[in-house]
């Protein structure tokens, strides 16, 4: 499984940060990968 870390309004999963996205955490809501 992937690490979820919440930092600064962003998510980080694995190697993928994402910022302004999904609500709750849903994998399938990606909206902005950086």
């Amino acid at each position: 499984m992937a690490e979820k870390q919440k930092h600064d309004g962003r998510v980080k999963i694995g190697h993928y940060v994402l910022g302004d996205t999904l609500g709750v955490g849903t994998f399938g809501k990606v909206k902005n990968t950086r």
